[in-house]
């Protein structure tokens, strides 16, 4: 699997205008004016933010397994989530819980896309949008989810000895911390987010 993610959180108005005049060309030149990536693993979450005069958006660049730029961690994510929420150990409230947040973050399920791409249906066809009230809504449904971490831990170490691409729990729940602080930062902001897959 070769694709990358190109995650970023930014003042909603900018991005819809960014797409309406210039399309999905117009936001990959955005991430053109970051600079280079750092090769060394981010102790946490880092945005990184443009080499332009109006800085109104920025890069999440993520710890660890999420630090590549590669797909990989989040896809395989989805995938353990896909297995573990089936799994009878697994509570049944916390992975309804955990449903929502990861469903609508890393599945098929962003319902706010719309938004977005209904401007360029064409060629928002890869970026995921959650405008600033989706962000809210998942940044609560985060902090209601890291509450209950601890009670999924044992269910989700128990799938890994079968879905094996993490090393331990202690990596998929890092990852998911990743997300929450991604969703803080822009909902400190009253921004949106949004992340691009080629």
């Amino acid at each position: 699997m070769g694709v990358d993610i190109y995650p970023a959180i930014a003042h909603w108005d900018r991005v819809a205008e960014t797409l309406n005049v210039s399309g999905i060309q117009g936001i990959w030149r955005l991430f053109n004016l970051l600079p280079d990536r750092d090769d060394n693993e981010p102790d946490d979450v880092r945005l990184r933010w443009p080499l332009i005069a109006d800085p109104w958006y920025a890069e999440c660049t993520f710890r660890g397994l999420g630090s590549t730029g590669s797909y990989k961690p989040h896809f395989f994510l989805g995938e353990l989530w896909e297995h573990t929420r089936e799994r009878p150990d697994a509570p049944a409230d916390v992975v309804a819980m955990f449903d929502q947040f990861i469903g609508r973050l890393l599945l098929d399920e962003p319902p706010a896309r719309v938004d977005l791409s209904e401007l360029l249906p064409p060629q928002a066809e890869l970026m995921n949008c959650f405008p600033p009230s989706e962000v809210r809504r998942l940044a609560r449904l985060w902090r209601e989810c890291s509450d209950r971490m601890g009670v999924l831990g044992p269910a989700i170490a128990a799938q890994l000895t079968e879905d094996r691409w993490f090393g331990d729990v202690k990596h998929v729940l890092a990852l998911l911390q990743d997300w929450g602080a991604v969703l803080h930062e822009a909902e400190c902001r009253g921004w949106g987010l949004f992340y691009l897959t080629s």
